[in-house]
């Protein structure tokens, strides 16, 4: 097995374990380190430290290792690209955040922080076409929904047939995912999938209840 081959066989692992090193270190980061160092510089020690020992386990160097993991960073990249998951636009700043050396793990951070984005678009997104098909406006159905009622609950009380509700939500998605893919910031395979997911889990969705607030 050559250098090459044992290295990325190794990347995975060590991205991982040092991701968690990272996160455990972060979360004492406002707390000062015992000799008496800023704990936002006592944190980098550990993950530096952690390479150098995979490096040493691996027989390579530390930049040799560091070079890997940029690499296998750039084959996810493209592999994600080549595979519709994200746009050139997207592949060409993510390999420019590779290449900068700023690192991985604000890359993924913000990556979390772009999905929970989407997701709460997405949630106000279906309760906006819910209230419009219960001809509601969006604060009335959201009182509703925080009261602990369902889209269905409320569609009942309206007399408004569901499959109506659930055109409507579906109709709205797929008019806004058009204009993400004309946009360029979509890419059609991922607007299809994302559409497919909410059809098959609109019903769950139109049903499930919120636990209202304690009084």
């Amino acid at each position: 097995m050559n250098v090459k081959t044992t290295l990325l066989g190794a990347v995975a692992t060590a991205g991982i374990i040092a991701g968690t090193v990272g996160v455990a270190a972060q979360a004492s980061a406002q707390e000062p380190g015992t000799d008496g160092t800023p704990a936002a510089e006592a944190q980098r020690a550990p993950r530096g430290k952690f390479l150098e020992r995979v490096a040493e386990k691996l027989g390579i160097s530390l930049e040799q290792l560091r070079q890997a993991i940029q690499d296998a960073a750039h084959d996810a990249v493209g592999e994600a690209l080549a595979n519709g998951r994200i746009t050139q636009e997207q592949a060409d700043k993510a390999n420019e955040r590779i290449d900068s050396g700023k690192g991985l793990r604000g890359l993924f951070e913000r990556r979390q922080d772009r999905r929970e984005h989407r997701r709460d678009l997405i949630r106000r997104g279906i309760v906006q076409s819910a209230a419009t098909a219960l001809s509601m406006n969006a604060e009335e159905l959201r009182a509703e929904l925080q009261e602990g009622n369902s889209i269905a609950d409320v569609a009942a009380e309206q007399g408004v047939s569901l499959d109506a509700v659930k055109a409507q939500i579906t109709s709205d998605a797929e008019a806004k995912l058009d204009e993400l893919v004309a946009a360029g910031t979509l890419t059609q395979e991922r607007a299809d999938d994302a559409l497919a997911r909410l059809t098959e889990n609109l019903d769950n969705i139109l049903n499930k209840s919120k636990q209202p607030a304690s009084q």
